[in-house]
């Protein structure tokens, strides 16, 4: 009577394990980039992809920021904003987009992380610490959002150099 039971939970334990989302492990990194403002760290960046290097298009992609202050969430989404509103880089679907980050955007640490990962299919993750916290599912939204740091309109240009690894 115990063995079936056993067994089912080896078998959900198992299997589990593969539909827990984590951030893809097996890219490789096509650059880095540290942003400060005046003497302040803000975040050091890191930009993956299957083959480390970087093309327009290129799925998958991984963006992961490494905050070096206390952030809030609130400040995040402002940001956000105001580099999109930089790059003119305005969508009709842009407030459900802000609506949604400010659904599943935490407040930041020093330390902690937020990965962004946008897939094939054009479907996307965002992890908090290595743990999936939300996507935001519209297909326009990562090439958007990727935009901020990688499109040839940053407001951010060296930082956009360093990521695709044109030190």
């Amino acid at each position: 009577m115990r063995l079936p039971y056993l067994l089912s939970v080896l078998f959900i334990c198992i299997f589990a394990k593969d539909n827990i989302a984590q951030p893809l492990s097996e890219l490789e990194t096509v650059g880095t980039a540290k942003l400060r403002v005046l003497f302040f760290d803000i975040y050091t960046s890191e930009l993956k992809t299957e083959s480390g290097e970087y093309t327009d298009g290129i799925r998958p992609i991984q963006l992961k920021i490494i905050y070096e202050r206390n952030i809030k969430s609130s400040a995040l989404i402002k940001q956000t904003k105001k580099e999109w509103d930089a790059q003119m880089a305005n969508d009709r679907n842009q407030p459900s987009w802000i609506k949604t980050l400010e659904s599943i955007w935490p407040n930041i640490k020093s330390g902690d992380t937020i990965t962004f990962e946008l897939y094939k299919n054009e479907k996307n993750q965002f992890f908090y610490n290595e743990q999936a916290i939300g996507n935001v599912n519209d297909p326009n939204f990562g090439e958007k959002f990727l935009d901020i740091w990688l499109s040839p309109k940053t407001t951010r240009p060296k930082i956009r150099r360093e990521m695709l690894g044109n030190n």
